[in-house]
């Protein structure tokens, strides 16, 4: 059973009056035919109607029944075979599309706005106005729930089942793809020495390696507190991104060079996700 997890970040400047601090994760399970389960947090309750969309590789898909983005499962029928996932959860505002929080993994390397661009008109009338084929998703969900028996009968996958039951901690969610991206790029030793008891890496998005922005993890003791994003600046007086501004705090490389290069930071309760100053 191949399962693949997408870390889910809120757009910036979706609803101005609000931090920016919509975090979660989307996991598909299966090939061809998936099950997949959102859960995201801190969204608004007056953002409404929701829906989510799904691009994998060509092809995409709408649901438009999210009433509850933090416990939301759903089906995808017929998927092509492609590693290329793009998620989108967003809001129909006067007829337009308006993204909330969006994420994709490593290999659909796309813009989020191409996504916005591609829902036309008609896909918007059917978010406002489909009801989901209650029939056709039973009959899914029954058949899953046979091939999932199956799977665990063959192999118990215990970091899954971690995930699922824990679904309230934001960082048992997105753990697996954390973990992946540690492994997979080297760590930042200055920041290390730096900072104690934490974990930091660089996450290339260029073929040269120029192009990252960090990841961290800070611990207490063997337990993790608290996530950290940071993009680089080459000092202190280059303004941090406008999606980083309202929460953003600066890290310098060198301690005795504080206004020099660095990364501006956001922080992240490890449970809740939530966006905080430290």
């Amino acid at each position: 059973m191949i399962t693949r997890n997408i870390i889910i970040t809120q757009i910036a400047d979706y609803h101005n009056s609000e931090p920016k601090s919509v975090r979660g994760l989307a996991t598909l399970t299966g090939q061809g035919n998936m099950t997949g389960f959102l859960r995201v947090f801190n969204v608004p309750d007056d953002i409404t109607p929701l829906f989510l969309a799904v691009k994998i590789g060509d092809k995409k898909y709408i649901y438009n029944d999210v009433k509850n983005p933090t416990d939301y499962n759903f089906k995808i029928v017929g998927a092509p075979d492609s590693d290329k996932i793009t998620m989108l959860l967003a809001i129909v505002k006067d007829g337009y599309v308006q993204g909330v929080a969006c994420g994709q993994n490593a290999q659909a390397k796309e813009g989020y706005d191409e996504l916005f661009s591609e829902i036309s008109e008609r896909e918007i009338d059917e978010v406002l106005e489909k009801e989901p084929d209650i029939e056709e998703l039973r009959a899914l969900s029954e058949r899953y729930e046979e091939e999932e028996e199956i799977e665990t009968a063959k192999e118990k996958e215990p970091e899954s089942a971690e995930i699922t039951e824990n679904g309230a901690n934001f960082y048992a969610l997105i753990q697996p793809q954390l973990d992946e991206l540690f492994e997979r790029f080297p760590h930042f030793k200055e920041l290390e020495d730096l900072v104690q008891n934490t974990e930091w890496v660089k996450v290339s998005y260029s073929d040269d390696g120029s192009q990252h922005y960090i990841l961290g993890k800070l611990f207490d003791g063997a337990v993790v507190t608290h996530l950290c994003y940071g993009i680089p600046a080459p000092s202190r007086s280059t303004a941090p991104p406008n999606s980083l501004v309202d929460y953003c705090q600066w890290l310098p490389i060198k301690i005795n060079e504080p206004e020099g290069e660095g990364y501006w930071v956001m922080y992240q309760n490890a449970e809740t996700g939530e966006n905080v100053r430290m």
